[in-house]
């Protein structure tokens, strides 16, 4: 075999084996959709079910999908699931990258996941209507929109979440200059986890404004 031949082949045997690795990855992404879905649904009727099952599923992610993460990134670009599940896995998985690209400790890890997939968990408790923030919303419909961190950390606290997760929901859309609701937090007085899930969440928002919630 020539060398110019060795290299073709060499170049599809790589090709098929980015394909193979992506079509799994894209497997585990939606597996991991429906999954989370069923978190959402259960949370109300069995809080403590659903958060274990949450934390469960940010151990599989960690385990399986962050082994991929180029093609984890790549496979964000695409909607896998509803407006949801996929903003929230979005959100889960970038953090999870980050967290581990700074050395994180695998429980801190699994707290960041964990968070992460749930931090919106209280839109559940808002009218459709004012589940995605616009800018046309009213004073009234954006303090509305504004409770559903509240509304999260009493659902976390109800799901027996670790205090390291239950931060991240109640954080996650604070701003480093202290400028956001609900707590208007600075960087100082957020944890190290919740500042990720803050910062990962807005990149989300802006790269996916078609198919998340702000």
């Amino acid at each position: 075999e020539s060398p110019e031949a060795t290299a073709r082949r060499e170049h599809r045997e790589r090709l098929h084996a980015e394909r193979a690795a992506l079509m799994q990855c894209e497997r585990q992404f939606t597996e991991a959709s429906r999954e989370l879905k069923q978190v959402f649904e259960r949370s109300a009727a069995q809080p403590t079910e659903a958060g274990t099952h949450a934390a469960e599923l940010a151990r599989g992610l960690a385990d399986k999908m962050l082994a991929a993460d180029e093609l984890c990134i790549r496979l964000l670009s695409e909607a896998a699931g509803d407006k949801a599940t996929t903003h929230a896995l979005n959100v889960t998985l970038i953090s999870m990258l980050m967290g581990r690209t700074f050395g994180m400790a695998e429980g801190d890890l699994l707290d960041l996941g964990t968070g992460a997939l749930l931090h919106d968990i209280g839109k559940l408790e808002l009218p459709d209507r004012v589940r995605h923030r616009e800018e046309h919303f009213s004073a009234a419909e954006q303090r509305l929109y504004e409770e559903h961190v509240a509304f999260g950390i009493a659902q976390a606290r109800k799901m027996g979440l670790a205090p390291g997760a239950t931060l991240v929901i109640a954080q996650h859309h604070e701003h480093a200059d202290g400028s956001v609701c609900p707590l208007k937090l600075n960087t100082d007085r957020m944890t190290p986890l919740a500042r990720i899930v803050a910062l990962v969440n807005r990149y989300d928002n802006l790269c996916n404004p078609h198919i998340v919630g702000k």
